[in-house]
């Protein structure tokens, strides 16, 4: 596991097939400013933090701790549509959460046990 947030950074962008250009456009900051933060030289704000969790697909306790797990199986769609800018993945990613949640909400409430 990765042992830093700027660590996790870089893997989960490496994995997902970005560069440090695109997740910097995506975060508006530039790309040497994210590459410190992937070396640990620097720190991000938490709102670029929650949108490089919707961007991934991580819990904030993943991205920051490194405790828990991210969706690995979102992996293949990303990569498989390159084209797709990184905001429209980032919303993506955000309704499926949101889904997610409703259906557990719902199983919570409306289930029998």
């Amino acid at each position: 596991m990765e042992d830093s947030m700027g660590m996790r950074i870089k893997y989960l962008r490496q994995k997902h097939n970005f560069t440090q250009r695109e997740v910097g456009e995506f975060l508006d900051i530039s790309q040497s400013l994210l590459a410190k933060v992937e070396s640990n030289e620097r720190n991000l704000d938490i709102t670029k933090i929650l949108k490089l969790c919707d961007l991934f697909n991580v819990s904030e306790e993943y991205l920051i701790f490194g405790k828990g797990n991210y969706d690995k199986n979102t992996i293949a769609f990303r990569k498989d549509n390159k084209s797709i800018n990184l905001k429209t993945i980032a919303r993506m990613n955000r309704i499926i959460n949101n889904l997610k949640y409703m259906k557990e909400l719902y199983e919570e409430n409306y289930t029998d046990d």
